[in-house]
């Protein structure tokens, strides 16, 4: 019965309990709340202010005081704590309570008032807490204070930034002495990268990238900038003041240093998948160029390619793998999803479709100057009005050397818009035909004009035998008579001399003849017929 009745009162109790406990919760958050609310309502609309004493931050004061902001007590208290220093009454910090909250004073001077407004509302940091925080500040603060003043603190501090700053002026001289060891060679290293793009056929633009001048001149600037850094950051930190400032720079460089190597090691697997393609497509790049070598040479033959385009296929060849490479490993580079790296790739995307149009066309002429065989390195052509021997025909532009000594760079797309004359190509089987025109008048017999013109031909060096020369008629004008003499060539190569002195020979002639080259113009029917007779057909040196 006694047992019943317990448990009967303690179930009671405990109902009590969770009916009463609910209210007193609820009245504690409320307190609190209001608590809260009430600081909340006095530091609106003041703007808080940090205390800093010897350059060391202190606390954060967030409420005003007798009308004054935290601006206005933080440059007090300020000047009260230099004041203090310079009277030396920085001995002992205390503190002592106040109806606005805490005092703090310094050998039993006023330095500063903690209010309750001052702390953080959402924060769990009481008021003894607080105090108890900024007198350990202060009093850190006064013993830097007197470290500062030791002369024996300067002295060493002056000492390492001394030894700091005689290993800067070592380091800056020698790396400027490697500077100048590394530029001879760099250039050497640029001149061969300047050949190995123009046997790509980007010569017509005399591109030179610079690009290893441009790394080196990164890293020394960038040894350079951390040398000086290091320098300033060692010298900060010798002195009690300033070492906030070098810690502060030395945080800087090391998390920039953690961050980086961080990122490094987890983009390895990336990096190796990178090199893997990279590996790979080198390899087919090689194979490739075997091949087309051993094409180019006749010693492998398809029907498919001829010798003389396989070293122009073996270019867009190595370029089209390359490309697919890149495009393979663009996921697996460091930094592809990022929005910088995006924005550099729609950078470079439209330049290139702003000026591909003409570099497009000028690579498909470049192409089809390739596959047709129009013209081969070493022969000698006339395009437009530029004649000379072909140097280089590039993706780009064609080079040509002409018989003035001078280097001629034609666009293709220039070249695919004018004519071509290829004096090479069927002079080493058939011969060249060299030919002049000249105007005679009806009054020279015909087969005196022959005469003359084959007499000239015989005699001029650098013209054929056989086949002989020979002679045309082109046309019967209404003021003279077209010949044209015709003659085969040895060598293209020197067809302006030759022809320099056919003309010379054929003056000659008909000089020697008494025969004028002259196309009379009449104003007026001449009195007399203007007519050969035949006794003078044969005139000297046609003969009979």
């Amino acid at each position: 019965m006694k047992k019943t009745c317990l448990n009967i009162m303690l179930s009671v109790f405990a109902v009590v309990a969770i009916l009463t406990s609910p209210a007193s919760f609820s009245q504690e958050i409320t307190a609190r709340e209001k608590a809260i609310e009430k600081t909340v309502e006095a530091q609106i609309a003041v703007e808080p202010a940090l205390v800093k004493l010897f350059n060391r931050p202190i606390i954060v004061l967030r409420g005003s005081v007798f009308g004054h902001s935290p601006a206005e007590r933080v440059k007090a208290i300020e000047e009260r704590f230099s004041e203090n220093v310079k009277a030396g009454k920085m001995n002992t910090v205390s503190v002592q309570p106040s109806t606005e909250g805490m005092v703090v004073v310094m050998d039993g001077e006023l330095l500063m008032l903690v209010s309750n407004n001052d702390l953080d509302p959402f924060a769990k940091d009481t008021m003894d807490s607080v105090v108890k925080d900024v007198i350990r500040k202060i009093e850190n603060v006064l013993g830097l204070i007197r470290k500062q003043k030791d002369p024996k603190t300067n002295l060493i501090g002056a000492g390492i930034s001394l030894a700091g700053l005689l290993v800067y002026v070592f380091l800056i001289i020698s790396l400027r002495r490697i500077q100048r060891w590394l530029r001879p060679k760099i250039d050497r290293l640029e001149d061969r990268l300047d050949m190995k793009l123009k046997e790509l056929g980007f010569s017509a633009y005399s591109i030179n990238l610079h690009f290893f001048a441009l790394v080196n001149r990164l890293i020394h600037w960038t040894i350079f900038i951390f040398c000086t850094y290091t320098l300033v950051t060692l010298a900060l930190h010798q002195f009690p003041y300033t070492e906030p400032w070098g810690r502060k720079l030395g945080g800087y460089i090391v998390g920039i240093i953690a961050g980086l190597s961080t990122k490094a090691v987890e983009s390895l697997p990336s990096l190796f998948i990178v090199l893997i393609i990279f590996l790979v497509t080198h390899w087919f790049v090689r194979i490739s160029k075997t091949f087309f070598n051993q094409v180019s040479k006749g010693s492998i033959v398809v029907s498919w390619l001829d010798p003389e385009a396989a070293l122009p296929t073996s270019k867009i060849f190595t370029g089209v793998i390359w490309v697919f490479g890149i495009v393979m490993a663009y996921p697996y580079i460091p930094g592809s999803n990022t929005d910088a790296f995006k924005g550099i790739g729609v950078f470079l995307g439209l330049l290139i479709s702003l000026g591909a149009s003409s570099m497009v066309g000028q690579v498909i002429g470049g192409m089809v100057l390739m596959y047709s065989r129009a013209m081969k390195v070493g022969e000698i052509v006339l395009i437009g009005e530029h004649y000379g021997k072909v140097l280089e025909i590039g993706f780009f532009s064609t080079k040509l050397h002409t018989v003035k000594n001078e280097e001629i760079n034609i666009p293709n797309s220039v070249l695919m818009g004018s004519i071509t004359k290829n004096y090479s190509r069927l002079a080493k089987a058939e011969g060249l035909i060299l030919h002049s025109t000249v105007t005679i008048g009806y009054d020279a017999p015909w087969r005196q004009v022959h005469a003359m013109l084959l007499n000239a031909a015989e005699k001029t060096a650098g013209l054929r035998k056989t086949p002989p020369p020979f002679v045309m008629q082109k046309e019967l004008g209404d003021f003279y008579v077209e010949y044209e003499i015709n003659a085969y060539m040895e060598k293209p190569e020197g067809i302006f001399k030759v022809k320099t002195d056919l003309h010379a020979n054929i003056l000659d002639e008909f000089n020697k003849y008494g025969v004028q080259i002259m196309s009379p113009h009449f104003e007026g029917q001449p009195s007399e017929k203007v007519w050969v007779p035949k006794e003078k057909w044969n005139e000297e040196p046609a003969g009979k």
